[in-house]
């Protein structure tokens, strides 16, 4: 992966960086589609469950996907932040958070903030963490985040080059071997996506989209 912005880190911060996002999210993009899906289960500590239908998945404005790992109440408040710079940086999704990273950073209050965040439009797919970092995918136009996302993205690869799978098939099937391995995720996801559509050589449009989807 490519790291677009590197902003610097404390041992205070790495170590915090380390601790456990007990879920798995995943991110394919493939051909004019983008799709992000989740897992559900909140974990307390490494033993106990305590809730199993958490939505992991919101929508920043109407064309950006996000999905979060860590705390919630911490993705909530970065969630806002990163509304906030969208308005600030219309249609400017990297800049918007390349300038939400730098506030994570420097911001003393924000620091503490314990949580990791893809997101997507239907042009970009970014990563965004606690040490400053904002991240492109690989040409393979997947990312993954949480305990199970490295499962997660392993399986992505291994399926992204399969002719006649698209991205949500692609999503779907990873998911499933993902969250069958890791324990602090479950199987039971919410799934959502943008996808352009281009009619007689016209630039792509975003579609009417489906709301998050709970199966």
């Amino acid at each position: 992966m490519q790291s677009i912005a590197r902003l610097g880190r404390s041992g205070a911060a790495f170590g915090r960086f380390q601790q456990k996002r007990t879920t798995t999210i995943l991110c394919v993009r493939k051909g004019d589609k983008v799709v992000i899906m989740g897992d559900r289960q909140v974990t307390l500590g490494d033993k106990y469950v305590a809730k199993a239908s958490t939505k992991k998945l919101r929508r920043a404005g109407d064309s950006v996907l996000c999905g979060f790992a860590g705390s919630t109440a911490d993705a909530m408040t970065l969630l806002e932040k990163l509304e906030a710079k969208l308005t600030e940086f219309p249609g400017q999704l990297l800049r918007a958070c390349v300038e939400l990273a730098k506030e994570w950073r420097g911001d003393k209050s924000m620091r503490q903030l314990n949580a990791s965040l893809i997101v997507a439009n239907d042009s970009e797919s970014l990563e965004i963490d606690g040490l400053g970092n904002v991240i492109t995918p690989e040409e393979d136009g997947v990312l993954a985040i949480g305990s199970g996302g490295l499962l997660a993205k392993a399986a992505a690869r291994a399926l992204v080059d399969i002719e006649g799978m698209d991205a949500e098939a692609i999503c779907r099937k990873s998911m499933t071997i993902a969250t069958s391995i890791d324990v602090m995720s479950n199987n039971d996801y919410n799934i959502d996506f943008l996808e352009k559509k281009n009619d007689d050589g016209k630039k792509g449009m975003i579609c009417p989209l489906r709301p998050t989807s709970h199966y």
